[in-house]
């Protein structure tokens, strides 16, 4: 089984290569790592000239039960994947200048701005 460090730096994801991931767990996986760019988008411009960090920012903190049970609620989803979801949101909140947002999306597999594409949860 052939595994790969997701793109983003101190998170502890891990996403298996060898796996066919279903097209629901592609599109979970792709919410995840789109929501999390934009949030760092908006760290980096400053979340007045984002207008996705907000929205962003809502689902990735989100603590209802919505979250929770919906099946792309932020708790649900890293809960599908066994990512501990408070964990992430701690590691998230670490990110507090434009200086670490950008070293993490430099990470990213296409970079900090550009966006070649459907993201097909690939980068993770």
């Amino acid at each position: 089984m052939t595994k790969r460090p997701a793109s983003y730096g101190s998170f502890n994801l891990v996403v298996n290569e060898t796996k066919r991931y279903t097209p629901e767990e592609r599109m979970m996986l792709s919410h995840i790592s789109e929501n999390l760019k934009d949030y760092l988008r908006g760290i980096i411009s400053g979340a007045k000239a984002s207008p996705l960090f907000p929205i962003a920012a809502a689902w990735l903190f989100d603590s209802t039960k919505r979250s929770e049970h919906h099946v792309f609620g932020f708790v649900f989803t890293c809960r599908y994947f066994g990512i501990d979801p408070e964990r992430m949101r701690k590691k998230i909140k670490e990110i507090d200048t434009p200086e670490k947002a950008k070293a993490i999306l430099s990470l990213s597999k296409y970079g900090p701005y550009e966006k070649k594409g459907h993201d097909d949860g690939d980068n993770l």
